[in-house]
């Protein structure tokens, strides 16, 4: 039998979670799943929630009738365990170890991508206007800045010739054409939840044999009107290099 306390419980599973957090933005990845400027907000809640928590886990006193529970031999195994870890006091250190290393920091790829596939709409007069208005509209730089432009024709017409030196991560372009592929980046206003892929369409022959599916590359290089599949589209086309990882793998949106 195993006397349970679950506010104890609920106490010291905030604690992990608010450690979690810290240990994260120690770790210089908070940028995989927030916008920069919630950085101190975050560390600073986050820092408060676990000394609060732990110190409420350390020093709650449970007063009322203990709710005993009966379990198998597998619960009893982990039941074992689990009183072990408490009463030697290590439980919070341990646990908070493993979650970081069963569930280590990354940023979002080309799964997520796939899954959050960019929907082609078709640009109205007015959005087109606003569009054009932009103050970067002659002159993007972001991956996302690049592909709203290219989205209408007036855009197109800016940016053909242009040269570009873009870092993003592979993904295979959905069209077919193995001398194709798309250079994609996330684009962020909040937090990871509200990410949007960002695509250019990059062309290389043989791309495949050098350069796997979400891996980083920068591609240095210019639009140019070139054949595929679906008639002449405008594509980037230049060198390609394999990069590191960015430390921060996101474009953020300013406001």
């Amino acid at each position: 039998m195993l006397d349970r306390e679950p506010r104890r419980f609920w106490y010291v599973l905030g604690a992990l979670v608010c450690l979690c957090i810290v240990l994260i933005a120690l770790r210089g990845r908070l940028g995989y799943y927030i916008h920069p400027r919630y950085y101190t907000f975050t560390v600073i809640t986050s820092t408060i929630g676990t000394l609060v928590l732990f110190k409420a886990a350390i020093s709650y006193v449970y007063t009322k009738e203990p709710t005993i529970i009966n379990y198998g031999s597998v619960t009893e195994l982990v039941a074992v365990f689990g009183k072990w870890l408490l009463s030697k006091g290590a439980w919070f250190v341990i646990i908070a170890i493993i979650l970081l290393a069963w569930a280590p920091a990354r940023p979002l790829m080309s799964g997520a991508a796939n899954r959050r596939q960019q929907q082609a709409q078709e640009a109205t007069s007015a959005s087109k206007k606003a569009l054009m208005q932009t103050t970067w509209f002659a002159n993007p730089k972001t991956i996302n800045q690049i592909s709203q432009v290219l989205s209408i024709e007036e855009g197109q017409k800016e940016l053909e010739g242009k040269k570009f030196n873009l870092t993003g991560f592979v993904r295979a372009d959905q069209s077919g054409d193995s001398d194709i592929f798309q250079l994609s980046r996330f684009t962020i206003t909040c937090c990871a939840v509200d990410a949007t892929p960002s695509n250019l369409r990059v062309y290389m022959k043989d791309w495949k044999s050098k350069y796997p599916v979400d891996s980083w590359v920068k591609v240095e290089g210019s639009f140019k009107a070139l054949q595929t599949s679906r008639g002449q589209q405008l594509l980037l086309s230049g060198g390609v290099q394999a990069v590191s990882q960015p430390d921060e793998p996101y474009d953020y949106l300013s406001f």
